[in-house]
């Protein structure tokens, strides 16, 4: 699985609330090679993006 696959998959686990889901993915990323910063900042945190807007439009 490339980077960019997992970032989606991250992303996706945070917009879609997956907090079973959140933690397996997290420990895959980390497995392949990436890296916590990676993690939080590429895949992670735009899902916290994507939330907030969500939030601030509601």
């Amino acid at each position: 699985m490339g980077k960019q696959e997992m970032y989606d998959k991250l992303r996706d686990a945070i917009v879609n609330q997956d907090i079973n889901g959140i933690g397996p993915l997290v420990q895959e990323a980390l497995d392949a090679g990436l890296t916590p910063f990676e993690i939080i900042n590429d895949g992670l945190s735009v899902g916290m993006k994507i939330i907030g807007d969500k939030f601030e439009a509601a």
